[in-house]
Parts: C-alpha cells; structure tokens; sequence
C-alpha cells in the first residue's frame, strides 16, 4: 500500500474525534473519526450515506477548557468495511487553522505537514 500513500497529498493522523455529517438528501450520521488529514476524514461507519453525497461536518475538539469546532463542507468518496471517506472542499479559515494545528500537533511528522501546508492553497493545490 505504501504506493496508495505516495499519491495522497496530506498526512493521515491517526485520531478519535466526534464528528457530525448533515447530508443533502437528510441523512444525519454522528460517530468518531478514526483518521484525518487537511482535506478529509475517514469516519468509524460503513453505511448511512450513499458514496457521492454532498455533507456538511461539524469536529468537536476540547481545546483544553474551551470547546473548538471544525466545520467542513465535502462530499463521501468512499465508503466500505473500514469505514466512510469523506473529502473536504470547503472549510472556513477558523476551522482550518483548528483542523492544521490538530494534524500538525498529532503528526509524527510535522515538518512533512508544514511543507504540505505550504504547498497548497488551504486544501486546494496551488
């Protein structure tokens, strides 16, 4: 697998965090995350929502006595028995510099992170 890797354009961490997913059609999932990167999340669920659904996500972090959330727009790439990828495509400049601290403070990488960061306009390529 170590190719599939090499494509991805951000670092994985692996976390548990509480996400809630709105989907368009009205399907409303809650459960923990179990990896995230800059431009998405794998959630701890294989079904719920058909691949292709446009979602909104709202992250529920504990920064330490205040409560910091993420929210993201994106849409459900994949989804099978390890769980429900979902891709980012739009996340709000607070929520991204929450959702960059956690993947940068969480990595056994960081300067890997920094340098993806870098290279990259938020979640987009530059």
């Amino acid at each position: 697998m170590t190719e599939g890797r090499n494509r991805r354009e951000f670092t994985r961490i692996p976390i548990k965090v509480g996400v809630e997913v709105r989907c368009d059609s009205g399907v409303v999932l809650t459960g923990v995350v179990s990896d995230l990167s800059l431009n998405g999340l794998l959630l701890a669920a294989s079904e719920g929502a058909p691949v292709g659904a446009r979602c909104d996500m709202r992250l529920r972090l504990d920064g330490g006595g205040e409560i910091l959330t993420v929210e993201a727009k994106g849409q459900i790439t994949r989804s099978d028995a390890e769980g429900m990828a979902i891709t980012f495509d739009q996340v709000d400049a607070d929520s991204f510099e929450h959702l960059r601290n956690l993947v940068l403070y969480n990595s056994s990488d960081p300067d890997r992170v920094s340098d993806e960061f870098l290279g990259h306009l938020g979640i987009k390529p530059r």
